[in-house]
């Protein structure tokens, strides 16, 4: 029999794991110097201040450069070795000279080795945008200091907090996520389901070979116990009817909105070598790349970054679709503007890497012209992809996959990304994609359906956490079969195994945001004169 208070005490379990993923192996000191210049590369002429961690910081539209000089100890032979640093703001990471990754309040890690060895020495320079202030959404809210797009504070200093390098524990690392994933599972699945019993169990019984008061390399040892235990729970499949959720990686970047194009790039620079590394490390994530302005100032001004671009493009791992140059708003630019978008951002994407997009991917447009499907037609683009409409506030829109027919009678396969607890800025769990399931309206129409993945608006990407639930969501017993798939190739089968596909005349209105366009008034005289 199970405890009333099982589930509790699962979760006390999964916070031992958690706090005992990784080993702490040596704190790092590290130096400064702060700049409104902008460098692609770690500066070599300049002044470093060493500071002590933690360490308050920060002055509008300004960059801090961190620089830190180690050997890997005699702990870290032979295990995954990564720099953990907490400087609380966007971050881009030079291992040794070159961009390798980012960090943020979201990904605090970079993986410096998958296997470590003693005695090797690093240089890691790190340059922090120490953000600006903002007036906020509305005129009875005070100025605030943006750090990143999910970090606020009221105003400087920001704070450094720790830098250091640690080590993966791989048997608790391991069965961490693997009870994670089936956690979540059970407690997303209904309370008299057969599943949902014996994976409490099963967890339970399997945690009864932890201690709370274990150190390593005990608890390394139970966890490695406790896994064997756990992977029965793992391995069962499911039946041919359950549907599946094509994971896509992802990472939405405002080419403008509440940063500088300055800004924007270093914004694209840090989010692609991050998904860059994480393909090279994990060779079945693959992410969709859908501005090619963004591809070209990489190309232009990081070219370290861009090789590890065509490095994941030629591994088929990198998605360059988006069909438009930057994702555009499309309810005020004229038909002309429109093609030129698609003509300058495909032939954009033709000449760094040969690519010919076919998917117009808009999740985060304000509503779209009835004129688009003829001008997408010309354009040859085949689908189109948002998520934008499920924002309405009074009328639920009627389909998920369906025909967007246009002024002319042209027809586009549209589909939208059904999940709303985080909408294209998705992450990968159970219940994360029976949630994305369960909101497809016409189950007999697909059985199939896309979201997309990873931290946006400001850029950053999947992360190491999503990659590792996926692999272990391939096909569960309970949860929708999920894996990595390019757009076109989901869109693909989304669209060849539906039937009876529904039909949608004329402009797909977004019912939210009314007056938005014109709430400026510079941009009101604008477009009236």
């Amino acid at each position: 029999m199970l405890i009333p208070k099982v589930e509790n005490r699962i979760r006390q379990y999964l916070e031992l794991l958690e706090r005992n993923k990784y080993e702490s192996l040596l704190a790092l000191d590290i130096e400064y110097f702060k700049t409104r210049e902008t460098f692609r590369l770690p500066p070599d002429k300049v002044s470093w201040t060493a500071v002590s961690l933690p360490f308050p910081y920060g002055e509008e539209w300004t960059c801090y450069w961190w620089r830190t000089s180690f050997a890997l100890p005699q702990k870290a032979a032979g295990r995954a070795v990564f720099l953990e640093a907490k400087p609380r703001a966007d971050t881009l990471v030079f291992i040794d000279g070159l961009p390798c990754g980012a960090l943020n309040p979201v990904h605090e890690k970079i993986l410096l080795d998958k296997s470590g060895e003693a005695g090797r020495r690093y240089t890691v320079h790190m340059e922090s945008y120490a953000g600006h202030k903002y007036p906020g959404e509305h005129p009875s809210k005070p100025d605030r200091v943006i750090l990143t797009l999910g970090l606020q504070i009221p105003d400087y200093p920001n704070l450094f907090e720790s830098a250091s390098l640690i080590a993966k524990n791989e048997a608790i690392y391991g069965l961490y996520y693997d009870a994670l994933v089936l956690f979540d599972l059970a407690i997303s699945l209904d309370e008299h389901s057969l599943r949902r019993a014996r994976i409490l169990r099963g967890l339970y019984d399997a945690f009864a070979s932890l201690r709370f008061e274990a150190r390593m390399p005990e608890l390394e040892n139970q966890a490695a116990t406790a896994a064997k235990a756990v992977a029965p729970l793992l391995a069962a499949r499911n039946g041919d009817s359950a549907p599946a959720v094509h994971l896509v990686g992802h990472a939405h970047i405002d080419h403008a909105w509440l940063w500088p194009i300055a800004e924007t790039e270093r914004k694209a620079a840090r989010t692609f070598a991050t998904m860059a590394r994480y393909a090279a490390e994990f060779p079945e994530f693959v992410f969709i790349q859908s501005q090619s302005a963004q591809l070209e100032i990489v190309e232009r001004e990081y070219p370290a970054v861009f090789a590890a671009v065509k490095t994941a493009y030629a591994a088929g791992q990198w998605e360059p679709n988006g069909g438009m140059w930057v994702e555009a708003d499309c309810n005020l630019p004229a038909g002309e503007s429109f093609v030129r978008q698609f003509l300058v951002g495909k032939a954009a994407t033709r000449r760094m890497l040969g690519y010919e997009g076919d998917t117009l991917w808009l999740p985060d447009v304000f509503g779209y012209s009835a004129a688009l499907p003829q001008i997408l037609k010309g354009c040859e683009i085949e689908y189109f992809v948002t998520s934008k409409i499920n924002w309405n506030d009074t009328t639920r829109f009627p389909y998920d996959s369906f025909v967007w027919r246009g002024i002319d009678g042209s027809g586009i396969k549209t589909h939208f990304i059904t999940m709303r607890t985080d909408g294209y800025n998705g992450a990968v769990s159970p219940s994360r994609l029976l949630e994305a399931w369960r909101h497809v309206q016409h189950k007999e129409v697909q059985e199939s359906v896309i979201s997309s993945i990873g931290e946006g608006d400001g850029g950053g990407g999947t992360k190491r956490s999503d990659l590792e639930c996926a692999r272990r969501l391939a096909d569960l017993e309970g949860a929708p079969k999920a894996g990595w798939r390019k757009a076109s190739v989901a869109l693909g089968e989304i669209f060849a195994r539906a039937e009876d596909l529904p039909e949608w005349k004329g402009e797909l209105y977004l019912e939210l945001l009314d007056g938005l366009h014109d709430a400026d008034p510079y941009v009101h005289v604008d477009r009236s004169s």
